[in-house]
């Protein structure tokens, strides 16, 4: 196994977007979920965030 890759503020994320974000089922995510710059979350519902939701409009700085 490969030396970790340090994530600094990424690492609570479950699912980071650069451009969008975009759930097609019945997905749950165990975490966090955000995006950044972009602005795009979407098919949250049905899809499921065990987690806070971060769009980029909530961020000033990347995760």
């Amino acid at each position: 196994m490969g030396t970790p890759v340090p994530l600094g503020t990424a690492a609570g994320f479950a699912v980071l977007g650069r451009d969008s974000v975009t759930n097609t089922g019945t997905t749950v995510v165990t975490g966090d979920l955000g995006v950044w710059p972009g602005t795009t979350l979407s098919g949250f519902p049905p899809g499921v965030v065990n987690g806070t939701v971060h769009p980029s409009s909530s961020r000033r700085s990347p995760p």
